[in-house]
């Protein structure tokens, strides 16, 4: 099962409420919930969207020597036991929209993730892959260990992103081009965190 760290009866809230914590304790992102959108072509069927969880990068993520650049990123949380095409669909859906932030500030996310999957989970259906790749739907690990998530594609290779508590703080791990070579802390390196 791909939709792990969670007991199968777990709520959705739960499994929001758990990522939410993560990314809070990393203190690399400004983080909102059940936020509001608008599709880019006026109203949908689908009524108003709504994601359960963006992430807006703040200076710690998007400064030397982490430099990310890869946007705002929201998560569509499931709880264990739902189809992930399902959820790949709602997201594809979501593709475009404009999130609308307290204060008027209104965000499109680059890239999308589905919480809480395995650590090592992949997506086995092929076509599925092709069609996560190309709308930038990832997957979104829960840690092991001391790692608090990993950001990642559908195939399982190397992470965009991964973060991991420290003795005081974090170490995060930015992967741009997907190769085993990234960013630590400034830091070139040639080997998986």
């Amino acid at each position: 099962m791909l939709f792990a760290g969670m007991s199968n009866r777990a709520l959705e809230a739960e499994c929001v409420e758990s990522l939410v914590t993560r990314l809070m304790m990393s203190g690399c992102w400004f983080v909102y919930t059940e936020l509001a959108g608008r599709y880019p072509d006026g109203p949908s069927g689908d009524g108003r969207p709504r994601v359960d969880v963006l992430a807006v990068p703040n200076r710690r993520l998007i400064s030397q020597p982490v430099a990310w650049a890869e946007g705002a990123i929201a998560f569509e949380a499931k709880r264990p036991g739902t189809s992930v095409d399902a959820a790949v669909q709602q997201v594809k859906r979501y593709q475009g929209v404009t999130w609308s932030l307290p204060g008027g500030v209104e965000v499109v996310a680059r890239r999308f993730y589905l919480w809480p999957m395995a650590p090592h989970a992949q997506v086995g259906e092929r076509q599925l892959r092709i069609t996560m790749q190309a709308n930038r739907i990832g997957l979104a690990r829960v840690g092991e260990g001391p790692r608090l998530y990993q950001l990642g594609s559908a195939t399982g290779g190397c992470p965009l992103l991964t973060v991991t508590r420290q003795v005081n703080d974090v170490a995060v791990v930015y992967n741009p081009s997907g190769s085993r070579a990234g960013v630590r802390h400034g830091w070139r390196f040639n080997e998986r965190p």
